[in-house]
């Protein structure tokens, strides 16, 4: 999806001040979401890897953010950046989002804030993940104790505290609004088996079995009685409710604090499908957040969000039914509009459908009401039950009488210029006749008039068409060209029979001549003026006849004009209306298409733009192409200086071969005396082999010196006891007194001599390696006293002022780390923890041995 991000976002954080806020940027992004949306909550003990098996259900490595440190991680409320397209049962397509929130049970927080944030994850989500460590106990039900208190911090109704008589709601009315439970076991390491039977059961029957009410006590039965409210909280409130088990991800301790960075190759199997198996069950279990029967849209959560925080802020119980309320008041507007945009979209897909406008009246009538039952009908799905439901219903119907209106007029539009168009050709051929003056009388205009009325209306044209509009297209074209067809008409039969009328004028002009000559002629032509004069009455009757005729048609074509003149001035009236209305749309449609003037000169204007752009880019081109001819002439002049230095190079090659020839030679002499040096190699780390084993023959001897001076130091030390009893012994007894220190001397001396015979057995290049003794343990007088003056002093044992040197001197920093390290143990000195680099090892053999 676009326009979304990959990363958590603030959805509810906490200020300093304690005050619950929804982020902006988390808001925008809910109102971002189409359609109906599926809700996952994750919550849990403070450091329990809530955020991991979020990142597990986005099928990511990382997201949101996981530390190795006892500190949480996640502060307030998160919630993922991109909804997840999840398939439902239904088939359609379902966005879910995942919420992270701050661990209950931390140091820094109270229970009344983890109270809060529970709940909140409660009321927003449609799915609700509790997540804890290894198995169902009392410990972990005693942490889900929050549970019981619920209704203390959720109502579905708002209650006046200061009524009487009012009480919470109960658990029935609470569980009808509360989410899917999950209750997902980590690092669970024991068989399901029955507490009761011990027969094998799944993880949902280990969940139930655990929920079962403990038997009370009649003494010390608090606690139990407290933990049992909790199981009936968890059974009466989450009424859909499941269990998963996920054993340990790795079993090094160093790999578990940083499970977010190890690959999921290095990861047990086993953990691998069972965190897939818990993210299919969750995701596919995932429903829609339902609200009172009504489906909540990304939108309204982000309503819920404010509403429910605005509650907490005041001190206020957050109310569902408010909250819903709220939600009615900004969505059920917008469901409104999109019941209008679909009335639209149903109509013109329709429309479409049946071959675009123009339709008739009845098909559109059609269209219209089917549009309409489909708009309402999905307002009627989707209005939430809040608000003024009633006066949107009647502004979406009144809305939807005024787009009908439009539409009809776009469908009046499309008929007329259909029926124009029509009529234009039905009009043609009388067109013609009128212009050739082929009508001789009215009755041959009238009969094509009626003719052109038939073929209009039973045209196919007309069927699917608006009848009123097309009729009033064709009143309009007979009220201005039959009206002109009949003047044309009249005036050709009056040009008629003022030609016919001329003639007889002609003709009675030419007679009267006649009638001149003959009387004239009378004597001869009596008979001929006669025969005129009957002839000129005939004429005279004739012409009164044909003026009488004409009279006659011409009042009857004034009477036709008069009753076509009345007929075309009710028509008139009728028409000035829709005539006005088409001014209307008219104006209407020359301002869009004054605006669409200003888009085209402005799309011209971006086309020059473009244009003086492409010129620039031609230029730019050829002078590009005159760059690049420049350059290649330039290499080619190069290339031919190249070859003329080729073949110098050529020339002073045979004087390189020779020295090459030379160097060979050279380097044979040197393979020479590599094979020597490896001999020379191989000799010295012979050598050197039988030096270590030297070192180690020392190294034994200097142990064997070490076992001997311990038993020696012993002795003395047991001999001393023996000196310090004789002391203290009666002094009625004084010769034993004096024998005792001499025994005890004379044994002293014979240990001391061993001593110095095993000093003196050892070879003289393992002297280095030797302890001396110390002067406490040689002198022995310094504790016990000195013996008798006349007693000699034990030969053996002599005071020491120097030691000598603890280890043979050799230069540490010549030592590699692995020998320094089997030195320094060798001798019992401590090596740091972590390791170190050869420096460390150096200075502890300048400080102890050197």
């Amino acid at each position: 999806m676009s326009g979304f991000k990959d990363k958590p976002i603030p959805l509810i954080t906490v200020s300093d001040a304690g005050q619950f806020e929804v982020g902006k940027e988390a808001e925008a992004y809910l109102r971002q979401i189409p359609g109906k949306i599926g809700v996952v909550a994750v919550a849990g003990p403070y450091r329990s890897g809530k955020s991991y098996v979020l990142n597990r259900l986005l099928g990511r490595q990382d997201g949101f953010e996981v530390g190795p440190t006892v500190n949480a991680m996640t502060k307030g409320i998160y919630i993922w950046g991109k909804p997840i397209p999840v398939r439902q049962p239904s088939g359609e397509t379902l966005n879910v989002v995942l919420i992270d929130t701050e661990g209950i049970g931390s140091t820094e927080k109270d229970e009344t804030y983890d109270a809060k944030i529970f709940a909140l994850a409660v009321l927003l989500s449609s799915y609700f993940v509790y997540n804890s460590f290894s198995v169902i106990d009392e410990g972990a039900i005693d942490k889900l104790s929050l549970v019981a208190n619920l209704s203390k911090h959720i109502q579905v109704r708002s209650f006046d505290s200061n009524k009487k008589g009012e009480d919470s709601d109960s658990a029935d009315e609470l569980s009808v609004f509360f989410p899917s439970f999950m209750w997902l076991l980590r690092d669970f390491m024991l068989d399901l088996t029955s507490f009761k039977g011990g027969h094998p059961m799944s993880a949902k029957e280990y969940l139930e079995e655990n929920l079962e009410l403990k038997p009370v006590p009649e003494k010390g039965g608090e606690r139990v009685r407290a933990k049992n409210q909790a199981r009936k909280a968890i059974k009466d409130l989450f009424r859909d409710r499941d269990c998963s088990t996920i054993i340990r991800p790795v079993m090094d301790e160093k790999q578990l604090r940083n499970i977010d960075q190890i690959p999921s190759s290095s990861l047990r199997p086993e953990f691998l499908g069972q965190v897939n198996t818990f993210t299919e069950k969750v995701l596919h279990s995932a429903r829609a957040k339902m609200l009172f029967g009504k489906a909540v849209t990304g939108e309204g959560l982000a309503i819920l969000c404010k509403s429910y925080t605005s509650a907490i802020n005041t001190g206020a119980v957050p109310s569902i039914r408010k909250a819903w309320e709220s939600i009615g008041l900004i969505e059920n507007p917008r469901v409104m509009k999109q019941a209008l945009a679909t009335y639209s979209r149903l109509l013109v897909d329709t429309v479409k459908k049946e071959g675009g406008f123009p339709l008739s009246d009845s098909k559109f009538n059609a269209i219209h009401e089917a549009s309409a039952d489909g708009a309402l009908a999905e307002f009627n799905d989707k209005v939430l039950p809040s608000g003024d439901v009633k006066g949107l219903r009647a502004e979406l119907i009144a809305e939807i009488a005024k787009q009908r209106e439009s539409f009809e007029g776009q469908n009046s539009q499309e008929t007329g210029a259909m029926c124009k168009k029509l009529l234009a050709q039905l009009y043609a051929p009388i067109e013609g006749q009128l212009q050739a003056g082929n009508y001789t009388d009215m009755n041959a205009l009238m009969a094509d008039w009626a003719q052109l009325r038939q073929r209009y209306m039973n045209s196919p044209e007309i069927a699917r068409s608006a009848k009123t509009r097309a009729l009033a297209e064709l009143a309009e074209l007979e009220h201005y060209k039959l009206a002109a067809s009949v003047l044309t008409v009249e005036t050709l039969v009056k040009r008629k029979a003022d030609k016919e009328l001329g003639d007889l004028r002609t003709a009675h002009a030419a007679a009267c001549a006649d009638r001149e000559a003959a009387t004239i002629k009378s004597v001869t032509l009596e008979g001929e003026v006669k025969h005129l004069a009957a002839e000129r009455d005939r004429s005279a009757r004739d012409l009164a006849a044909l003026e009488q005729r004409a009279e006659k048609e011409r009042e009857r074509s004034a009477r036709e004009m008069a009753a076509s003149e009345q007929r075309g001035e009710r028509e008139r009236a009728a028409l000035e209306a829709r005539i006005k209305q088409a001014t209307n749309e008219k104006t209407e449609v020359e301002r869009r298409v004054t605006s669409m003037g200003t888009e085209a000169r402005e799309l011209q204007t971006e086309i020059s733009k473009l244009h003086s752009v492409r010129d620039r880019s031609a230029q730019d081109l050829t002078n590009e192409r005159k760059t690049v001819e420049a350059e290649r002439l330039e290499n080619q002049r190069k290339l031919e200086q190249i070859q003329a230095a080729g073949r110098d190079v050529e020339q002073a090659l045979g004087t390189e071969r020779e020295q090459v020839r030379r160097l060979q030679s050279v380097q044979a002499h040197a393979s020479k005396l590599e094979s020597q040096l490896e001999s020379e190699r191989k000799g010295f780390q012979d050598r050197l082999a039988s030096l270590e084993k030297n070192l180690a023959a020392r190294d034994a001897q200097a142990t064997a010196y070490e076992t001997e001076l311990s038993n020696a130091k012993q002795l003395i030390a047991s001999q001393t006891e023996q000196i310090k009893s004789l002391l203290q012994a009666p002094a009625a007894n004084p010769q034993p007194e004096r024998h005792a220190p001499a025994s005890s001397s004379s044994s002293s001396s014979s240990s001391t001599s061993t001593t110095a015979k095993g000093r003196s057995s050892g070879k003289a290049d393992s002297k280095g390696k030797r302890k001396a003794v110390d002067e406490d343990d040689v002198d022995m007088r310094d504790e016990v006293g000195a013996p008798p003056d006349d007693e000699p002093a034990p030969p053996s044992v002599e005071t020491k002022k120097t030691k000598k040197p603890l280890v043979e001197k050799v230069d540490p920093n010549k030592l590699t780390v692995a020998e320094l390290k089997a030195l320094l143990t060798k001798h019992q000195i401590e090596l740091p923890p972590s390791g170190g680099k050869k420096s460390v090892y150096v200075d502890l053999y300048n400080k102890h041995l050197g």
